[in-house]
């Protein structure tokens, strides 16, 4: 299977046309003795960038996520700015990027590996990632349009205390790896400020149930609607597709051949199963092919729930 991260799903931006992918960033990660995994802290460090989302991780097909409906009290955006050095020019470019995240517990959050690090030596700055609350960018702001420093001035827009990025995430750059199952896409990011009112946590598929083949699941994320267009990025959505099965030990494939799943920017988004009439949380959006028209894959959050108690105890020391 040829797969590839997408750009939302890259957590990479777009600006003047082709893709750009978060490389040759300053590393600010430590490495921790207990996890042996990236964690960028919320201190100085050197930023870089200026692009678009995508890859496999837009919500195509969908509808809008309503303020009542129960995704958008577990479901957030991640709002960041890179910078990176073009090839050609040497130029230093600076952009923003769309990804999505899921609540687990009153300010963690669990999302893809290549939202908050490209690789585990490209993390981005702590800094310039933030959490956005809400259904839509705030006040109407447009992706790629508005200026970052206006939307992250916006109440709803929480900043970070940091984040671990799964030790054996292998990196978006990583095509041979990524087109293999197990890539160990996840990481967890604590935020600052708390959870506003009418937002919970996620709750959780049991480890011991298993995801049938043909099982109805529902997708959600902030990406966007047409790989062709890029458009309609910044505003949370949900569709519902079939499980295909599981791709190695802790990644399950979805079927997205109907012109319905995710696409750029909803990398990291949540996939539910629906459990007597309550949305289960199973799985955090990967990747997938480029146009979004085929399986995408999803890493399975019961497979990580060793990692991500780890990392949330070593985020909770950070002030």
């Amino acid at each position: 299977m040829q797969l590839g991260l997408q750009n939302a799903l890259r957590a990479a931006v777009t600006l003047n046309g082709g893709y750009k992918s978060m490389k040759n960033l300053v590393s600010v990660g430590i490495i921790l003795s207990a996890l042996s995994a990236s964690v960028c802290l919320n201190n100085a460090y050197a930023a870089f960038t200026n692009f678009e989302p995508g890859s496999t991780a837009s919500i195509v097909g969908g509808t809008d996520v309503q303020a009542d409906d129960p995704i958008a009290s577990t479901t957030v955006m991640l709002f960041g700015q890179v910078t990176e050095t073009d090839p050609k020019t040497g130029q230093a470019q600076t952009g923003v990027y769309i990804c999505t995240a899921s609540i687990i517990s009153q300010d963690t959050l669990v999302s893809a590996g290549h939202c908050v690090a490209e690789t585990l030596a490209a993390p981005t700055d702590p800094t310039k990632l933030y959490v956005v609350f809400g259904q839509a960018l705030p006040n109407g702001a447009v992706f790629g349009q508005t200026p970052f420093e206006q939307i992250i001035a916006d109440p709803s827009v929480h900043p970070i205390y940091g984040y671990v990025a799964h030790p054996q995430w292998l990196g978006a750059d990583n095509q041979q790896a990524l087109s293999q199952p197990d890539a160990h896409d996840i990481s967890v990011i604590r935020f600052k400020g708390g959870l506003p009112q009418g937002y919970t946590t996620a709750t959780l598929l049991p480890a011991d149930v298993t995801l049938q083949k043909g099982e109805e699941v529902t997708l959600a994320g902030y990406g966007i609607t047409n790989a062709k267009t890029q458009d309609g990025a910044g505003t949370l959505r949900q569709v519902n597709v079939k499980v295909d099965g599981p791709y190695g030990q802790t990644e399950m494939a979805v079927a997205e051949t109907a012109k319905h799943g995710s696409c750029s920017g909803d990398s990291g988004g949540p996939a539910f199963l629906n459990v007597n009439g309550q949305l289960q949380l199973w799985g955090a959006t990967s990747r997938g092919n480029q146009d979004c028209t085929k399986d995408g894959i999803y890493t399975m959050i019961s497979a990580y729930t060793d990692f991500i108690s780890q990392a949330q105890t070593q985020l909770e020391q950070l002030q």
